[in-house]
């Protein structure tokens, strides 16, 4: 992989109108002072605006970042762990105080039983079944959903894949996104949901006048 890396970035100078990069606009203005901060544990003054809140304004420890869907977030502690989108960051300084990372604090497992940016420890881990059509299929076989997917059947019309998972709305989406190509068997109650979902989508489409 870093030889790949190597070569594609080498040669970026000769063929930058050839290789092309996903635009990830989402944050970057404070994207290295985040990193700088992190680098030297130093804590952060963050005034931010949620779309689901008042502002607000606060210390935050930050513990990683991470790209989701050409976003970027910094997620750390405040008066909790939360996850911070930071193109919803309206001002940011680095402060002098430092902070001690937590021993038990593992960024990888953070997000692990995840899809997404969504890590809400209210959502239990299940196991969910989906069954993709056969053309679909060779996508997700290709690119797993979730580093927990396994294929448990495999016929000419579809496969059936399981997952050890949160299903989280990030999942939700991303299901939705498939269209009729994929089907949730299970758990019932995220059937149910995404059932709910795709009648209210059909409302919006019925019969045009």
């Amino acid at each position: 992989m870093r030889r790949v890396k190597i070569l594609l970035f080498g040669s970026c100078n000769r063929l930058k109108n050839r290789i092309q990069f996903e635009n990830i606009p989402s944050g970057q203005r404070y994207l290295t002072s985040i990193i700088e901060a992190m680098r030297d544990n130093r804590k952060l003054k963050v005034a931010y605006q949620s779309y689901w809140s008042e502002p607000a304004t606060f210390e935050l420890d930050a513990y990683l970042v991470k790209i989701f869907k050409q976003r970027w977030y910094v997620i750390g502690k405040s008066d909790r762990v939360r996850i911070y989108a930071l193109d919803r960051i309206q001002h940011l300084e680095v402060l002098a105080d430092t902070f001690v990372m937590p021993a038990g604090f593992d960024p990888e497992a953070y997000f692990y039983k995840s899809y997404g940016i969504i890590a809400n420890d209210d959502v239990p881990v299940e196991k969910v079944i989906l069954k993709v059509n056969s053309d679909q299929s060779k996508y997700i076989r290709a690119l797993p959903l979730h580093h927990s997917q396994q294929e448990t059947e495999t016929t000419e019309e579809y496969s059936v894949f399981e997952y050890r998972i949160k299903p989280t709305f990030d999942f939700q989406q991303e299901i939705l996104s498939q269209g009729s190509n994929v089907e949730v068997l299970s758990p019932g109650w995220f059937r149910n949901t995404l059932k709910k979902e795709t009648s209210e989508m059909n409302g919006l489409y019925g019969e045009m006048l």
